[in-house]
């Protein structure tokens, strides 16, 4: 699943690489501030955060990544405190760079519901990332 690996720079340290190219360098910054404050904030294991996937190329089931995943959108604002998302926001800024044939099968991602905050986020972001991976198989 070497497109996590690009993927997750938004979710910081991973996702440079995808949006490398329709990021500032501010933005960039940011995202890495945002990275180290939220793994500090929720103790996620770094380990976890560059392999993600189980054996069976799932989004690993693991409560403080979905907790980073949470950390990191609301501090862009995509998520409420409640873990209610801001679809205006976080389709312009999680959407930006998955390629135009999937996108209305991406924004249907960002109405998934889990019973927490953490959980929500860890919906979405297995959503997108399945997604993604086919986006770049084709």
């Amino acid at each position: 699943m070497k497109h996590f690996a690009a993927v997750v720079l938004f979710v910081a340290v991973c996702f440079v690489g995808a949006f490398s190219e329709s990021l500032s360098n501010e933005e960039a910054e940011k995202l890495m501030e945002y990275k180290e404050s939220c793994t500090a904030e929720t103790g996620v294991d770094e380990a976890v955060l560059m392999q993600p996937y189980d054996d069976k190329e799932e989004l690993v089931q693991d409560e403080k990544l979905n907790c980073y995943f949470a950390c990191i959108l609301k501090k862009m604002d995509m998520m409420d405190s409640d873990g209610t998302i801001n679809m205006e926001t976080a389709r312009s800024q999680l959407l930006r760079d998955l390629c135009p044939k999937k996108i209305d099968e991406s924004v249907e991602c960002l109405s998934q519901v889990g019973d927490s905050p953490c959980n929500t986020a860890g919906k979405i972001f297995g959503c997108i990332m399945k997604i993604r991976t086919t986006c770049h198989d084709n």
